[in-house]
């Protein structure tokens, strides 16, 4: 049976562009010059590509003019191409602007904008903003987004602004959702330095249309687009939610790319059950082959899995080595945890001097939690000799960074500096209030149980005399709030303040410190009432000893020096 023209073009297509077979353009060239022979216009085309390919522009040529003699709108476009780049031929804008328009006067929509962007630009032919609207037209109605793209940009320069950019606006936007590549990077452009179309809109809906591109432009599968917005989707933005199975879905297609960020998160989403279900194993294997490939962070995670024991037995030697590799590439969380490793001797030749080289080199790249380490190591004396007031310049940069944790360590610190000060009335109302902010922002933004110890300092500030606002009435109100929260500390506090007005509350409370089996004050406070009988209780001797043995086990000073104090007494009377 004998073949028809589409058939051997068919045929000559597989061969030609290597379609589910090799590729062999000899073969291709068979095909196409039967169907050449039969005065078909898509296999005069193709014959001219063959001899194009070939470097035969002469033969190539002959070819294209005979396929334009049928009015084949690509072999127009070729000898336009031809012309326009001066491929084979002498470059004419004039002869290029000839076949182009030639091709359009046969209806291919597809070339419209080609033709537009001449008329527009003044190229081969006189500069026609008539004309050139009139293409881009064509060419954006006809669903084409180069079209729409050109058009667009068209209607940005008008002047008359109001009118005219709205149009332009929602052409782009078209173009921009039917994946144009340059479409969507201009709206992102638009957003990120916003056009005067967009002058009156708050700077979250610009951040949030921003976003609203970039992803579009992921979909793309732009690798950049794709590492922004999975990162933006993990840690979340003001403009936009936290997602982890958003998240996850683009780093795995970032792992299909074979790109590096994807197996980083990848193996986050495993370790800590970001989007799927927590599975350490797979979290090791997508972390080490991102390690393989240098990645910091992975090899920081790395170090976390062997120090925390996740799926692995704890080894922090084996920690240790994939932190070093990490604060290789200057990882912030790899240097924080080596010096956290040598300031704890969880490691072999722990140095406190390392400690604190590790914890510079962290704050050399604005880290939070590093100044929060640094203030304690100087508040401390870790690896460094002893300054107070450098603790307190690195807290307050933690701070400055957004590390609430560092809000109560400098309201503590404060404190106490300022009872050893001797400064004016005024200058110490200033400090007072200056602790009192950074309790309060503390216990606002903070879910721990250090917000107790917050409050607890906070009343203890109110009930200092040396602060003018001292208040009796506000310290008990915060006393008691860490006390029902079960701070213990608070509730002896409560105890010395309902002792004179009310003895059943305050051994209400006593009794609720001691039963948290955690305070040894409590417990010396009550072997104290034991042995001497008192607020009515009967004395008790056996009582007093035991909660006397329950304070010193938790290492209670008093009860230790008090159990001291009767063994050198008993060993003197028995001489």
């Amino acid at each position: 049976m004998r073949k028809t023209p589409k058939d051997l073009n068919d045929l000559g297509d597989k061969a030609f562009y290597g379609i589910n077979q090799e590729k062999n353009i000899e073969l291709a060239y068979t095909y196409y010059k039967e169907a050449a022979d039969m005065n078909n216009p898509v296999g005069l085309y193709n014959l001219g590509l063959y001899y194009y390919v070939k470097e035969d522009y002469k033969k190539a040529f002959k070819l294209f003019k005979k396929a334009t003699d049928l009015s084949y709108s690509p072999a127009y476009m070729k000898l336009f191409d031809m012309y326009f780049y001066g491929n084979g031929v002498h470059k004419s804008y004039k002869k290029a602007f000839k076949y182009v328009k030639a091709a359009a006067d046969t209806h291919d929509v597809e070339v419209y904008h080609k033709l537009a962007r001449m008329y527009e630009e003044g190229i081969g032919v006189k500069s026609n903003l008539e004309k050139a609207f009139e293409y881009y037209n064509l060419s954006a109605s006809n669903n084409q987004v180069n079209g729409m793209y050109g058009l667009a940009l068209l209607y940005f320069k008008q002047k008359n602004k109001d009118k005219e950019h709205e149009t332009a606006y929602y052409w782009l936007d078209k173009a921009a959702h039917m994946h144009h590549v340059p479409s969507i990077k201009k709206m992102i452009e638009m957003y990120d330095q916003p056009h005067e179309y967009l002058s009156k809109k708050s700077s979250l809906y610009l951040d949030e249309m921003k976003f609203h591109y970039q992803e579009i432009l992921a979909k793309t599968k732009d690798l950049d687009a794709l590492i922004l917005v999975a990162k933006a989707y993990e840690e979340g933005r003001t403009y936009l939610q936290v997602n982890y199975q958003k998240a996850f879905e683009y780093y795995r297609i970032l792992h299909e790319l074979e790109v590096v960020e994807g197996y980083l998160g990848l193996g986050k989403a495993y370790l800590y059950g970001l989007g799927t279900s927590k599975d350490y194993d797979m979290a090791k294997d997508y972390l080490e082959i991102a390690a393989s490939r240098n990645n910091g962070q992975a090899k920081s995670l790395l170090g976390d899995i062997y120090r925390n024991g996740w799926g692995v037995k704890a080894d922090y030697q084996l920690a240790k080595e994939h932190y070093i590799g990490a604060a290789e590439e200057n990882q912030v969380d790899a240097l924080v945890h080596l010096s956290l490793m040598h300031y704890r001797k969880q490691i072999h030749h722990a140095n406190p001097l390392q400690a604190f080289t590790y914890i510079e080199r962290a704050c050399k790249q604005e880290s939070p939690k590093a100044y929060f380490w640094l203030g304690l190591y100087y508040e401390l004396g870790i690896g460094v000799d002893q300054d107070y007031n450098q603790s307190i310049e690195a807290y307050k940069k933690a701070i400055q960074l957004g590390n609430n944790a560092s809000r109560y360590k400098l309201a503590y610190l404060l404190y106490r500096n300022l009872k050893k000060q001797s400064i004016s009335k005024r200058k110490t109302d200033q400090i007072f209030e200056e602790i009192k902010i950074l309790l309060l922002t503390y216990i606002e933004t903070v879910d721990s149980d250090n917000r107790l110890k917050a409050m607890y300092l906070l009343a203890d500030i109110f009930k200092d005399p040396i602060y003018s606002k001292s208040s009796p009435k506000i310290s008990r109100y915060y006393y008691e709030l860490a006390a029902e929260n079960g701070y213990s500390k608070a509730m002896n506090r409560l105890y010395e303040i309902y002792i004179e007005e009310d003895i059943q509350t305050a051994l209400a409370w006593l009794q609720k410190a001691c039963d948290s089996g955690l305070d040894g004050e409590a417990y010396y406070i009550m072997s104290l009432i034991y042995e001497q009988g008192l607020h009515g209780m009967t004395k008790d001797h056996v009582k007093a000893e035991k909660f006397l043995a329950m304070s010193a086990k938790l290492n209670n000073k008093l009860a230790l020096e008090k159990i001291t104090f009767e063994g050198e007494s008993n060993g003197y009377s028995n001489t």
